[in-house]
């Protein structure tokens, strides 16, 4: 599998909850159990903003072969999704908030998405057939 496989799913999954999160923050709230004022629907809204660049930035650079190009936004998303998976798993055991299963969804999502960059970010890479040494 390709890392660019990983790209399009995350820029697709970017783009739908971005797009949620900024024209209707009341309704993805809501989804999640999550109480909001009105101040707070502004900052979800924000919210969305951020997950459109992060998935603007990922959909960008799908097609990127240069290493160093690649290498440090698949390390950046890749903490990204491991610190919301601690986030999510400190809100479930420390805070009143209900974990629904749109919650689930998420943090299932983020897990998921953490590993499959983990394994892109991780894997050792095989040399080109014109370096590789030759056979014995």
């Amino acid at each position: 599998m390709k890392a660019t496989v990983l790209f399009w799913v995350h820029g697709i999954a970017a783009l739908v909850f971005g797009l949620g999160f900024l024209l209707v923050p009341g309704m993805m709230t809501d989804m999640m159990n999550v109480p909001t004022d009105s101040m707070g629907l502004i900052g979800w809204q924000f919210f969305g903003l951020m997950i459109l660049t992060v998935g603007g930035i990922v959909w960008g650079s799908r097609n990127k072969l240069v290493r160093e190009v690649r290498f440090p936004i698949m390390l950046m998303v890749f903490l990204v999704m491991v610190a919301m998976t601690v986030l999510h798993a400190v809100l479930a055991l420390f805070s009143e908030l209900e974990i629904n299963l749109t919650l689930w969804s998420v943090i299932v999502f983020h897990v998921t998405m953490a590993v499959w960059y983990g394994y892109f970010l991780f894997k050792r890479e095989k040399p080109p057939a014109s370096q590789a040494p030759p056979a014995a």
